[in-house]
């Protein structure tokens, strides 16, 4: 998704569990397909994640930083994305 010339990321987040999750923050890295370990991510970006009911969803939208310009993204389907969680909010 690119909204005003910059490029954004848009996923869903779900809670799998029949416990609430908590308000946090992640750490979402956008590499290229095939990458090599010591490449660097097209993007990171910190996203905070509003807590979510049991059993239910997020739909999170979050501007991407990045060297690269909105044309010169590589297509959806040769991007992978890993994430961690940096911390709770």
């Amino acid at each position: 998704m690119e909204d005003a010339r910059k490029p954004a990321l848009r996923f869903l987040v779900v809670n799998h569990s029949s416990a609430e999750l908590p308000p946090l923050t992640l750490e979402v890295n956008l590499h290229v397909a095939g990458a090599r370990p010591e490449d660097p991510p097209v993007s990171t970006i910190n996203v905070k994640v509003p807590g979510i009911d049991p059993y239910d969803s997020k739909e999170i939208t979050a501007q991407m930083k990045s060297r690269l310009r909105a044309y010169e993204f590589p297509d959806w389907q040769f991007l992978r994305a890993d994430f961690s969680v940096v911390a709770p909010q």
